[in-house]
C-alpha cells in the first residue's frame, strides 16, 4: 500500500491549495439548502455536474467520467479461442 503524507495549510489560503479552495468557493455559491434532504439533493446534483458534465482544464477539456471510463477491450485473437485437439 502506498502511504500519503498529510500536508496541513492555513484555511482560506488559496496560494497553498488553490484548487481545493476554488472548489469550496464554488460549492458555497451553489448550495442554498434549508433542510438536510435539500442539501443532499443539491450535493448530488453538484457532484454529477462536476464529474459528468463540466469539462476540466487539467483533463484536456474532457470530463472526469470520460477520462476514467474503461477503454474498450480488444477481443481475443482467433487462435487463442480455438479448442485444443483431443
Amino acid at each position: 500500500m502506498r502511504r500519503r503524507k498529510q500536508k496541513n495549510c492555513s484555511p482560506g489560503h488559496p496560494q497553498t491549495q488553490g484548487g481545493v479552495e476554488r472548489f469550496h468557493q464554488t460549492q458555497k455559491r451553489y448550495l442554498a439548502a434549508r433542510t438536510l434532504p435539500e442539501l443532499q439533493k443539491q450535493l448530488d446534483q453538484l457532484r454529477e455536474h462536476y464529474n459528468e458534465n463540466r469539462p476540466h482544464r487539467a483533463r484536456d477539456r474532457s470530463t472526469p467520467a470520460n477520462a476514467s471510463s474503461p477503454s474498450p477491450t480488444t477481443p481475443p485473437s482467433p487462435s487463442s479461442t480455438s479448442t485444443p485437439a483431443t
